[in-house]
């Protein structure tokens, strides 16, 4: 009798300890981690204008050569223009003419209605004459708007750079014959310039959230910050294009590729530290002894995970893959044998 109870005494003890699993913890602030992102960019120039003919002409001079770098409002060709002058002369003969007429016009009017008064003129030729001066009025604008347009050429004449920047490339020589809209020369803002990148959309948000965006070209880091995300979806990657600002002064050249990187401010844990039970993703924390399975609904396997829970819960590391909702648990020193 007494064997038989040593017995089942030795198998409830063994029974009570094969229930017990050995397990060490963490604190989840220690294991908190913050996410990095990477994505490739571009610098690109706000502005980067061709300049082009206003009017057909020939060439007279190219006052500039690739890399020169101008001030808004330089002379960087000089076109032909005796067309055009000859033209402004005939204009303003013209406008000339057109005042003799509205002139001339204004005073057969006021004869007319001294006539009528004298009732030796009819109402027909009255109206005629007042319609002569309407003409002639008429006329007159017209004759004025033909002077501005010529004098618009011959300003037309002298190509200006509309913006300051660098002439990136040069089109046309001395002699060449031009017409309007034929590129003269291209220039490029080297001041204006923004980081272009095409990301997913959770590398939007974590952009639009986080901190230290940096640009990394060949090495050199610029420090940038979000200036906007295109609200615009591209279909064939699915992407959606953001541009950010330098933040300093020091700036790469235009057309300059490297990669963007940023941290996420969101707290995330590892991912190795995920477990499915019943077809549900989560981790294993350490409560009054016991196992206690938190489900985590958004966490993605393979991928850190954002939590919710207090930085002093304590996550179990060691032994969690043994374990099962509700299972007791020990805590052992990381170093004991688990």
């Amino acid at each position: 009798m007494k064997r038989l109870l040593f017995v089942l005494l030795a198998i409830f003890f063994t029974t009570t300890a094969a229930e017990t699993i050995n397990v060490t913890i963490k604190p989840l602030s220690t294991l908190w981690q913050t996410q990095t992102f990477d994505a490739p960019a571009d610098v690109i120039a706000l502005q980067r204008p061709v300049v082009s003919a206003q009017l057909a002409a020939e060439v007279n001079k190219v006052n500039v050569e690739v890399g020169d770098r101008l001030q808004v409002g330089s002379i960087v060709v000089n076109l032909d223009c005796r067309r055009y002058e000859v033209q402004a002369a005939s204009h303003k003969a013209g406008l000339q003419r057109s005042r003799a007429q509205l002139r001339f016009a204004r005073e057969q009017f006021k004869r007319a209605q001294n006539l009528k008064k004298k009732k030796s003129i009819s109402e027909e030729l009255l109206a005629q004459r007042q319609l002569d001066v309407a003409v002639a009025e008429a006329n007159l604008e017209t004759a004025r708007q033909a002077v501005v347009a010529t004098e618009i050429d011959i300003e037309n004449c002298k190509v200006r750079a509309p913006i300051s920047g660098v002439v990136e490339a040069r089109h046309v020589s001395h002699g060449d014959y031009v017409n309007i809209g034929e590129p003269l020369i291209s220039l490029v803002t080297d001041a204006l310039l923004e980081v272009e990148a095409n990301l997913r959309h959770v590398e939007i948000q974590s952009l639009s959230s986080g901190n230290a965006i940096e640009f990394d070209a060949a090495g050199k880091i610029y420090q940038l910050k979000l200036r906007q995300v295109v609200p615009v979806v591209d279909n064939n990657t699915a992407t959606v294009k953001v541009r950010l600002l330098f933040t300093g002064e020091d700036k790469p050249f235009v057309g300059t590729s490297g990669r963007l990187r940023w941290r996420s401010d969101q707290k995330l844990l590892p991912s190795q530290f995920l477990l499915r039970r019943e077809d549900q993703l989560g981790i294993f924390i350490s409560q009054n002894e016991k196992a206690v399975f938190h489900v985590l609904p958004e966490a993605v396997e393979g991928r850190p995970a954002s939590i919710d829970l207090s930085g002093n819960t304590l996550v179990i590391d060691e032994g969690r893959y043994r374990l099962n909702n509700g299972d007791a648990i020990k805590v052992v020193r990381p170093d004991n044998n688990l």
